[in-house]
């Protein structure tokens, strides 16, 4: 009886697992990483004027280890080219790590404890086709 009730759990279990694979992965209802993918439309820091939006383009690399590790923690695992791509504790751009990437957002200059980050808001992604 027990054997049956894990099979009945676990059959249950693998075809909601099918019907769902793929929910929740890219925003706009879209899985085409050459479409743009709007980031944090509700986060307070990424609300800011249209004018102050840049372009920027290049290669998204990962990098976990942090060069200056402190007690403030600021590091930014995502790079493009000399930026770092600020994204919270979020993993929603490990998808388009090693691809050549379009990304709209603003450019932000931080210092802290005496090193100076050049870090990308971003608002929106897509892949160069």
């Amino acid at each position: 009886m027990n054997n049956t009730k894990y099979f009945i759990i676990l059959s249950v279990m693998s075809i909601f697992t099918v019907m769902c694979t793929g929910c929740g992965k890219v925003t706009n209802g879209s899985s085409n990483l050459t479409e743009w993918r709007v980031l944090f439309p509700d986060e307070d820091w990424n609300n800011f004027p249209s004018e102050e939006s840049e372009m920027f383009s290049g290669i998204l690399s990962y990098d976990s280890h942090d060069p200056y590790p402190s007690y403030v923690q600021r590091y930014n695992p995502y790079k493009l080219g000399e930026y770092d791509v600020y994204c919270g504790s979020s993993d929603v751009l490990k998808v388009y790590i090693g691809k050549k990437v379009v990304i709209e957002g603003k450019l932000e200059i931080i210092s802290v404890e005496g090193h100076v980050f050049r870090e990308i808001w971003p608002t929106k992604i897509k892949v160069e086709p």
